[in-house]
């Protein structure tokens, strides 16, 4: 047996040449490095806990090698590593210059179960126990997570190549169930080229055995003296703890403690405030604590005025929802489990509506626990659970919303279009949480009706997902008061309408009135001004679509109309953010039907169209939507040409 050393596996004509696909699932576009790179650390460890008592602890350290001693150990970990990371085409960008000081980033958690399971399986698909080891580093896009666990897909560990310059990381595991400590280390490049071989994306550094057909299979280092040093070089705090570490080289230059810190608040306000999670940052001069004891002392030192006192009352109304006490939840009402969920008055039929509106318009946080439906395919339906927590502030200038899975924070939900209200959704009864992790993507932001896990496993499943999804709209539809009083001229210099007294008898007698006016010195004193032609056609909203037909007013037929359509979406332009996944027009089997009189299709994309028209009466309707989702439209008629 060889090694420990790096080994990539020659490709060759039998191997397809596929890059490494799953950097990008995790876009640092709507989260940054830092945000990407806490939540899919802290969710992979709260998955590994093992004293539900004791919260899990979650250290990150940005460090250099600074000393001689540390530089000429950290060479004894890149053997056989160097020169791949510097072939051309290898999809490494900012090559670094190993003979310089290195820059690494640790991850280490506590109170977890670390890596278990054979170390020298090659898929874990065979026998009883656990097999995260085997899934961790020898499988892409797999995994063995239950379904109440909060990560689904095997591509979390996708975000520690994002982060390294160079897409490579070490890892060292002390086993919960037999104290074992394993080391591993994983680069994963694209097929590249090197002294006229060709090699395939994927390089391990651990020992390898003289065996026909498992030259390249790593087997991870063991030897004690070997594990210590390499504590040593990158400062773990692990001893015989068991959980497991990261080194992660040459981090992106966006981690920072502070970026790190406010990620860790932002992202786990509530598993910190609920004593599930803590964190420990640091580099080489300052160390950061963030736990349920000590976390609004770091909000005050680590954001601005404004982001202190958001947060402040963020954390305040996140620990009155945790300590609510179980009689005081208003409860909704079940629904029949034959029928789709759908928010109605007869949910809170049991619910003094006057006086919770009362209460709500007050200021006063209210609490709803909420059934929904859940259907595992070849099962009887039966009710999931969720949490509700709103209030009324009038302090914030926008909605403030959270949804929450298992402590983890789905970011695309928490989006809401309404001033000055703050609500929680928390989700953490099992039926429930099992089919809305099943709808999220890889990085676990949204809940997508449309996940291949949901079409499986679940039957009508879009509804319940989206009386979720509605829960916080819907509920203050009926918990909000009338406005009392309309301030009538508010607005009438930027829209008005003129009254009756003001309203011309007839078209145009006004333009003529004024032209006929005399001015001295002048002849005219308006000029001939055209009036705006009507529209020329209508759109009308109908059951789960729209239809477009001639306008009544219209005295005449556009030659070509275009449609574009997209769900409406908590911000930016829905039809720019439109997603296939809802719906798309290219394909027949979309669910969207366009049925057409006297109009013929000329183009058509995802979400956008172009008829034209032939002859009148003409009518082109659209139907199939989610009647549960706002629906957006932009119908614009092209006169003749």
């Amino acid at each position: 047996m060889e090694g420990p050393l790096w080994k990539f596996q020659l490709k060759t004509k039998n191997d397809m040449g596929t890059d490494p696909y799953q950097e990008g699932l995790f876009s640092q576009d709507e989260l940054g490095y830092s945000d990407v790179l806490v939540r899919e650390t802290s969710q992979n460890s709260l998955d590994a806990r093992t004293d539900e008592n004791k919260p899990v602890i979650v250290r990150f350290k940005i460090s250099t090698i600074k000393d001689t001693t540390g530089l000429e150990l950290f060479h004894t970990y890149i053997p056989g590593l160097v020169d791949h990371i510097c072939a051309e085409n290898n999809g490494i960008y900012e090559k670094p210059d190993f003979n310089l000081s290195p820059n690494f980033l640790v991850i280490e958690d506590f109170n977890t179960s670390g890596l278990e399971g054979d170390i020298n399986e090659e898929d874990g698909d065979g026998g009883v126990g656990a097999h995260n080891f085997a899934y961790f580093w020898r499988n892409v896009g797999r995994s063995i997570k239950g379904e109440a666990e909060r990560g689904r897909y095997g591509l979390g560990k996708a975000v520690y190549m994002k982060i390294s310059k160079i897409k490579t990381y070490f890892g060292l595991t002390v086993r919960y169930s037999d104290s074992k400590q394993y080391l591993l280390g994983q680069s994963i490049l694209k097929i590249h080229s090197l002294n006229e071989q060709k090699f395939l994306p994927y390089g391990f550094f651990g020992k390898f055995q003289d065996i026909p057909g498992e030259e390249f299979f790593a087997l991870p280092d063991d030897e004690t003296a070997n594990i210590g040093n390499f504590k040593n070089v990158f400062g773990l705090n692990r001893d015989d703890k068991p959980g497991f570490s990261l080194v992660i080289l040459y981090p992106e230059k966006d981690i920072s403690i502070e970026a790190l810190s406010k990620a860790a608040i932002n992202q786990f306000l509530y598993a910190i405030l609920n004593n599930n999670l803590s964190f420990r940052i640091e580099n080489d001069q300052d160390t950061i604590i963030i736990d349920h004891a000590s976390v609004y002392e770091k909000i005050n030192e680590i954001y601005d005025e404004e982001e202190k006192k958001y947060f402040n009352r963020l954390a305040h109304f996140i620990e009155w929802a945790i300590n609510v006490e179980e009689r005081d939840y208003l409860l909704v009402a079940e629904q029949d489990l034959n029928y789709a969920p759908k928010w109605s008055a007869d949910l809170f039929s049991k619910i003094n509506l006057e006086e919770l509106k009362e209460n709500f318009s007050n200021g006063n946080p209210i609490a709803f626990k909420v059934p929904v439906r859940v259907q595992f395919k070849k099962q009887q339906p039966q009710h999931g659970w969720f949490k509700l927590f709103i209030q009324r502030d009038s302090n914030i200038d926008k909605g403030d919303v959270h949804f929450i899975r298992e402590g983890i924070k789905i970011t695309k939900e928490s989006k809401i279009d309404r001033r000055g209200i703050r609500a929680l959704v928390i989700v953490d009864d099992p039926p429930l949480t099992t089919m809305l992790g099943d709808s999220e993507p890889p990085a676990h932001t949204a809940w997508e009706k449309d996940q291949p896990k949901v079409r499986g496993k679940y039957d009508r499943s879009t509804s319940s997902i989206f009386f979720v999804k509605n829960s916080i709209k819907m509920v203050l539809k009926y918990i909000e008061k009338p406005l009392e009083g309309i301030e009538k001229d508010l607005l009438i210099d930027i829209f008005s309408i003129p009254s009756e007294e003001e309203k011309d008898p007839e078209p145009g007698k006004a333009l003529e009135k004024e032209r006929n006016k005399k001015v001295k010195g002048a002849k005219s004193v308006i000029p001939d001004i055209p009036l705006s032609p009507p529209r020329l056609i209508e759109v009308e909203k109908i059951k789960t679509g729209f239809s477009i037909r001639k306008s009544p007013k219209a005295d005449s037929i556009p030659s070509r109309i275009k449609v574009r359509v997209a769900y409406s979406i908590g911000k930016g332009n829905p039809f720019q953010k439109h997603q296939i996944a809802d719906f798309d027009f290219t394909k027949p089997d979309s669910g969207i039907t366009i049925k057409q009189n006297n109009a013929s299709l000329n183009r058509v994309a995802s979400n956008r169209l172009e008829f034209k028209i032939t002859g009148e009466p003409f009518e082109i309707r659209f139907t199939g939507f989610d009647e549960y989702r706002d629906l957006v439209t932009d119908v614009r008629a092209i006169r003749g040409e």
